[in-house]
């Protein structure tokens, strides 16, 4: 079934409407759908097929996970979503597992704060996850790892040799990730100074060119054919300042200074 399937699943859950079965924890209760749950989850199947004791009255009791409902706050955001995972990675619905991580996975790329970390951690830990939804924690946990490890409250998690490698995994990774783009950055830096020194180089030479016209435009006070006076000025050619003579009252042309 379809992401979005399960998207109408959780404004179903909101309603109740329709349900015909209740999972319950702690005076909690989730009204669900037997036609949507069960194709999903040969757990539930077994449970409401009678396989488990007191499902006679479609209501089945979950001991298993603690569950409470989601508030608005980015870390009870993430621990709801972490618990949906839980329940559905215990039950096998697969899709809801992948709408869960998906959520997850959303919050957390908006990047977070350390605190946001130890009790999320806290939460994976308290039962076995699937290996994606720890992954996803342990990457995100890696973008702050300094700040993460002056933390009292994650120095007192008792992490787990899975979880432990993840982070570590997540680490270097983020380690190789931040190399290359130094190196690319060093690179780019090397080129820009190899443009800003040939501009630099180009600048100077065109100054010493315009020094050079000036000084032999100041030594010349006639025209060396008829000696008389005439003006001079510079005119832009091939991108190369050159000094020309203009014509003297001779009518003859002079060469330009080159």
């Amino acid at each position: 079934m379809a992401l979005q399937s399960h998207a109408f699943l959780f404004s179903l859950v909101g309603s109740g409407e329709y349900s015909d079965f209740t999972l319950l924890r702690n005076g909690h209760e989730f009204k669900l759908y037997q036609v949507i749950v069960c194709p999903q989850s040969l757990v539930l199947t077994a449970a409401l097929s009678g396989g488990f004791q007191k499902t006679t009255s479609k209501i089945i009791t979950v001991n298993e996970f603690h569950i409470e409902l989601a508030e608005d706050e980015t870390v009870e955001d993430l621990l709801s979503h972490l618990r949906v995972n839980a329940i559905a990675d215990y039950y096998n619905i697969q899709n809801l597992t992948q709408l869960a991580n998906s959520q997850i996975r959303v919050i957390l790329e908006k990047g977070q704060n350390a605190n946001v970390f130890p009790r999320v951690i806290q939460e994976v830990l308290t039962s076995d996850r699937d290996p994606d939804v720890c992954s996803i924690i342990a990457s995100a946990a890696a973008t702050c790892a300094e700040e993460l490890s002056e933390l009292q409250a994650f120095q007192e998690v008792e992490l787990k040799h899975n979880l432990s490698m993840e982070i570590l995994r997540a680490c270097s990774k983020r380690i190789q990730t931040l190399q290359h783009r130094l190196d690319v950055a060093q690179h780019n830096a090397a080129i820009y100074r190899g443009f800003r020194d040939d501009e630099a180089g180009m600048k100077t030479s065109f100054i010493e060119q315009i020094d050079k016209y000036m000084d032999l435009l100041k030594q010349t006070y006639g025209c060396c054919h008829c000696a008389k006076g005439f003006g001079c000025y510079f005119e832009k050619k091939y991108n190369i300042a050159v000094g020309t003579h203009k014509f003297c009252p001779e009518k003859h042309q002079h060469r330009g200074i080159t």
